[in-house]
Order: C-alpha cells, then structure tokens, then sequence
C-alpha cells in the first residue's frame, strides 16, 4: 500500500528524503561527506522539478480533481446528511480506503506546508554554510 500512496503523494516523499539529506550534511564531519550529501540534495532536488513538472499538466488536475472530488463528496455527505440534517449515519472508511483518503487531504493540505518547511531549512542551511 506504500508504493500506491507514494504514487498519490510523490511530493511527499521527496520532501521527507530532502528533510533527511538536509540533516545528513549538517551532521557530516567530512568534506567528502558534504559533498556527498550536496550530490544527494542536487538529485532529490531534481526528482522535485520533475515532480512540478508533472503538476502543471492539466492531466494532473483532472485526475487528481477526480480523486479529491470523491473525498469531498463523502465528507460533504457526513457533514449536512448525518450531522446537519441528522437523516442518516454514514459508514467510517476502513482499511485501504482510508489510507486513500487521508493520502488526499495530505496532498492538499500538508504536502503544501512540507515544500515551505523544506525551502525554509534549506535557506537556512544555504546562509549558515556561507558565513
């Protein structure tokens, strides 16, 4: 379930693999480590691109509407069905569907937070590297 995850939210895993390769060069005692790690950042950084790349096709937007649009719905559902109007109780998701769902409302509220967290700290590790 991990790869199907990965492959709604791929930003995501970027960013947690950067977040860890910031923190590898700022642990690194060597300069071969540094580079090292300088080579690691450059190839996520390049997987990040591709990435933005891919979220500009309008492709990318239907589908990921699509999917958003479902969890919409049932959320819109439990809101004015089950708890405005009280006309009904609808089921939790379970399992996969779960995991699926909160992939997407990931994606758009979290992985947002992430690419900003992400630009911060490597800012900072840009400046604090060049005094």
């Amino acid at each position: 379930m991990a790869w199907l995850l990965g492959l709604i939210n791929p930003v995501g895993r970027i960013i947690d693999a950067l977040t860890a390769a910031y923190a590898v060069k700022s642990d690194a005692k060597t300069e071969q480590q540094r580079i090292a790690a300088d080579v690691h950042i450059a190839g996520l950084n390049a997987q990040l691109e591709v990435q933005k790349d891919k979220q500009r096709s309008p492709v990318f937007w239907f589908i990921w509407a699509w999917f958003a649009g479902v969890v919409a719905i049932y959320f819109t559902k439990i809101v004015l069905w089950d708890v405005v109007f009280g006309w009904g109780t609808t089921a939790s998701l379970k399992g996969q569907a779960a995991e699926w769902a909160q992939a997407v409302i990931n994606s758009i509220f979290i992985t947002g937070g992430g690419v900003a967290a992400v630009g911060t700290v490597a800012n900072a590790l840009s400046r604090w590297g060049r005094k």
